[in-house]
Parts: C-alpha cells; structure tokens; sequence
C-alpha cells in the first residue's frame, strides 16, 4: 500500500498528458531532450586556456591521459560548488527531466526511463525526488535487481547511507554468479601486485579479503552504513546509465577505459571544452577535460596485502593515504571535509596476557565548522581482520573550544586497527585516525614497560600515582610547539621484590635527535617524590636510581625541559632496569618540535 501511495504521488506530480499523447510521441521528446542537454552540457562547457593543458600523462587509461594534481584540495568551497553551470544547460537538464517525468507515468517499470530520470534528478541537486522516482521504479518494475539497484543508488546520492546499503545488498543476493562477481571485483581498485596476490587467494580467503578491504574503507564508523562500499555499488549504476546515454559531440564512445575511470574515480564534478584548431572549418569538433570532485580523498588502500594497513605517521607527516597519485577517491555526502585527528595512544601491561590501549584525542571545535556542535564521536578497535573487537561511542552537543575523545580498552595480543573519530552533524566536518597498531604480549612474570605517555606540564603540581590521576593531561598528539616543555609519564610492571620486600630499579631519559648521531639531551627538571628521590631539585644526571612495593607499577611521571631544544623531530628515550633481577627494558615515543614562526 505504501508503495503504491509513492507512486500515485509521483504520478500526480506529473504534468497531465493529452488524450492525443502516446508513449511513442513521449519517448521521443524525452529523447529529444536527453540529447539537447548532454550536447549542451558539452559545447557551453567553459573553454580551457593555456598551453600547459596538455603536458604529459601520469597514467594512461585505454584513450585517456589521467593527471594527477592537488592545486585546489585546500580550496573552499570546493570546485564542485565554485564553478556555476550556465543557465543554458541548467534550463535543459530541467527540461530533460520534465520530458522524461511525462514518459515516467506511462512507463514506470521501464529502466531506461527510470534510469536518466533519476540521474538528472541527482546531477540537479533533487535528491528526494530522485529517491521518490526510484521507489516508484522498484514498485512497477519486473526486474527484481536493477529495482534496488537504482533505489540504492538514489538513496545513497540522497546521505542515507543505510538504507541504500540495505537495497544494494538485497540486489546483490538477487544476482546471477558472473554478475555479482562483476560488481564484487576489487581489480580496478588495487596495484597489479595486489591483484596477483587477491586473484590467487580461495574463494573462502577473497571473501575475508573483500571483507577487510571494504570495512577498513568506510571513511567513519560513527555514521551509518559503508558510505565507500555504496559508491562502488553506485557507480556501477552510473556506469549502466552512462553507457546508454546519446552520443554528441565531444562525447568519448563508451568503453572499458570510460567503465574502469568511473568505477575508480566517480563522475566528473566539471568540464572544460578545447577548441579545434580550425573551429571555424569544424564547429562540432572539440575535446573535453574533465575534472573530479577536489574534496575527494583516498580511503583505500590499494596494496592491503601487499604493504598492511599503515601503522601511525612520524609526528607531522602527512597520513599515507593522504597522497596526490591515489588509485581511487571517494567525497562522501554526508562528509564536506575530513581533517587529521591529533591523537596519543600507548599500550600497557595488564594481568595475564592482555594489553589496556589508552586513546586520547583533541581537536579544535572551530576546525569543525561554526555550528551548534551537535557532534558524534568514537573509538573504534579492529582486529587484523577488520572485525570490530570493541567501540565507545557518543553523541555530544557542546559549547567548548575542544572536542576531546578519550578511552581505555583492553585487548588481547596481535595486530590491531584503531579508529578514533569526530563529526559535527551539521557542518558535515568529521575527523579521524585510523592507524594498525602491533599489541605485543608481554611475557608473563617479567618485568613490563609501558609505552610513553605525553603530557602537558606537570610543573609543581601533584605527580600523578597511577593512569587514573592523569585526567586530561596527555596531549593530543605528539607535535609541540618551539620554546614549550612537557611532561611524560609511564608505568614498570611486575618489578621483582628483594629480600626486604622492596623493588628496587634504576631509570634513563634522555631526548635524541631521530635521526643523526645519538647525543643525548640531558632535560629532566624535576622528579618528585613518587619516584623515590631524596631532594627536589634535579640531579647532575639523566639516571636516578628509586624504590617502591611489589605488586604495585611504579610510575615514571616527570617533566622535560625542551624550551631550548631547536626544532625538529626527536626521539623521547626511557630505560628501566630491574635491579633485583638485572633486566632492563627500554622504549621510545617520537615528538616533533614545531617552529611557531
């Protein structure tokens, strides 16, 4: 009933036709109109100028030079929004789907009908109708694939993401083997050497693979559905839909080239028209350049297999899937701009084998966007197979200056993927650090060091005794302004207990160039009492020697005076050793010294 009320309604919205009306008569306006915008939507294309148009190819597809380029991947607004249509080709989009709107109530269960209706819909910005269209197709129609398909399709152009994974699923079940194997074939999104590898696997070891890949693709956990995957999905509709449109001039013939850039890149947000030498012998003969969306980034990785997911970047590098030559790029709906999330995390031992992952992330509200701050956050832990081992999540409607995501999780052993994200609702500005992180067991009866934790100052306030009386303290990340100090902190587990019931232990820092000879700086400031020290002020050295209680970690927490230290990265170096049993243990955390100027 439902669906029958969507399509009396798209009926109704429909202009009446004429006793004298046929389906013929209409199918050829609407061709007719199909034809008018697709050449118009060419030939009033804006003109390229300048030689440097055809420099050389950084990859060639079939008949097309791909370039690579990121000029404008900091602009805003973006190119999709900068560059307005003339009015001319705007008037005949809307005609062409005033035309087809007409056959559309004749033929509501034709796909090649339905089909450009709801992608003029979609490329005039009329995401709802275009879903009402669909879901009137997907009522009338007989062809039980293609009904979800364009509904999916439609739903996914429209953000609700959801919903349209669910009708793209349901299609996939619907399909014939060799065409799911179509739509499921990942060998236009990977490297050569990571198609060998996937095309070699069992059909049991692809699936877990396509699993992997697709989960790990979805730009954020705290929305609903794989926006990634419905793109896939979507654009093998908009390659069917492409493929059947009318050839005009400056018009490619539709090809595999043509199919395999969509599947990868989308539809081109914008052309440029490059005149004929001669256009006053041949008018009609000109070449196109085309242009993709400047807010899409890669969030796939097309050596999976081959290289693993990423483990976190050198303090102030770029992420590694932020490069210009990726081999595919998605702009979400629901997503205008992802940033980089400054984030801390660091491993501890825990009972028996397992390990507490401490996350601590904080990111400036104003880098979000200026709305009311209705935001979602999240942190998310994968194992090395993308399935999710456990999550926080938030919903947050704040006034602050910083949004700030932290938590504790305790897993056990292997290698990880962590994602930490933030998203302003109504902005659509999100952020996001997704990193594989080793989680190394811990032999059992030894002694255990932690990982070290950044912190701001403690100056001549109370030393934190344990994780819990951190509070906020650690930073967000591991870059620090010129001319500022910091303080660390780090926990020694299972330290052996001598004759008198005490744990006696000695402990190093010292902070290194990273790269270069290893000359330590010798920074420590001040102790404290909790590391067993007995005067306040800093010894001549960077190597102290402490006490504490069997059972209980003993808590480095210390401050580093980096004021003076020129800019540049730089290794936070910690060694302990367990003077009872002559163990010693030693670990780094990478910091970058950032010039304010």
């Amino acid at each position: 009933m439902q669906l029958a009320l969507l399509l009396a309604l798209a009926l109704q919205a429909s202009p009446a036709t004429s006793p004298g009306d046929t389906v013929q008569v209409l199918r050829k306006e609407a061709r007719r109109a199909e034809h008018r915008y697709e050449r118009l939507s060419r030939s009033l294309a804006p003109e390229a100028f300048g030689a440097g148009q055809w420099g050389h190819c950084d990859e060639v597809v079939g008949r097309f030079c791909l370039r690579y380029g990121d000029d404008e991947k900091d602009e805003e607004p973006s190119d999709d929004t900068v560059h307005v249509e003339p009015v001319q080709i705007v008037e005949a989009r809307k005609a062409a789907i005033d035309a087809f709107r007409r056959l559309f109530s004749c033929t509501p269960g034709d796909l090649n009908v339905a089909g450009p209706l709801v992608r003029y819909l979609v490329e005039d910005d009329r995401g709802p109708e275009a879903v009402s269209a669909a879901r009137s197709f997907d009522w009338a129609t007989h062809d039980s694939i293609w009904g979800p398909l364009l509904l999916g399709f439609a739903l996914h152009n429209n953000g609700q993401e959801g919903a349209a994974e669910r009708q793209f699923a349901l299609a996939l079940t619907r399909m014939p083997p060799d065409q799911r194997r179509e739509f499921d074939d990942l060998h236009v999104l990977l490297s050569g050497a990571e198609w060998h590898r996937v095309e070699a696997m069992s059909p049991v070891g692809r699936a877990r693979y396509e699993h992997m890949f697709w989960r790990l693709a979805d730009p954020l956990y705290v929305t609903p559905g794989n926006e990634r995957w419905n793109e896939h999905m979507a654009r093998h509709v908009w390659a069917r839909l492409l493929s059947h449109v009318p050839r005009v001039a400056g018009m490619t013939s539709w090809g595999k080239d043509l199919e395999e850039l969509t599947l990868r890149y989308g539809v081109p947000t914008r052309r440029e028209r490059v005149e004929s030498p001669d256009p006053f012998r041949d008018p009609f003969n000109f070449s196109m350049l085309e242009y993709y969306s400047s807010r899409a980034q890669a969030f796939t990785t097309s050596d999976l297999r081959t290289e693993g997911y990423a483990e976190a970047s050198v303090p102030g590098a770029p992420d590694p899937l932020d490069s210009v030559r990726v081999r595919s790029e998605f702009a979400p709906y629901n997503l205008s701009k992802l940033l980089p999330f400054p984030h801390q995390v660091a491993r501890f031992p825990t009972a028996g084998d397992s390990v507490t992952v401490l996350m601590e992330a904080e990111l400036p509200l104003d880098s979000l966007g200026t709305s009311a701050r209705d935001l979602r956050t999240g942190i998310f832990m994968l194992d090395s197979a993308a399935n999710l081992l456990a999550k926080q999540e938030d919903r947050q409607r704040t006034y602050g200056r910083m949004v700030r995501v932290a938590g504790q999780f305790t897993l056990p052993p292997g290698r990880i993927i962590y994602s930490v994200e933030a998203l302003d609702t109504v902005t659509r500005r999100g952020a996001r650090a997704r990193y594989a992180l080793p989680l190394h067991a811990y032999p059992a009866g030894e002694p255990a060091l932690s990982d070290i934790v950044l912190t701001h100052p403690f100056r001549n306030q109370l030393l934190p005794r344990s994780r819990a009386d951190l509070r906020g303290a650690p930073l967000p990340g591991a870059t620090v302004a010129a001319g500022q100090n910091v303080g660390i902190y780090a926990e020694v587990h299972r330290l052996a207990g001598d004759s008198d019931g005490h744990t006696r232990y000695s402990v190093e820092v010292a902070v290194e160039p990273a790269h270069g000879p290893s000359i330590a700086t010798r920074v420590v400031r001040w102790f404290g009492r909790s590391l067993g020290l007995s005067h306040d002020h800093p010894p001549p050295s960077v190597s102290w020697t402490a006490e504490g209680t069997p059972g209980q970690p003993a808590i480095v927490a210390l401050d580093l005076q980096i004021e003076n230290v020129h800019p540049g990265l730089y290794s936070v170096e910690l060694a302990v050793r367990d003077r009872v049993l002559g163990v010693r243990m030693a670990t780094h955390r990478l910091i970058r010294i950032q010039d304010g100027t």
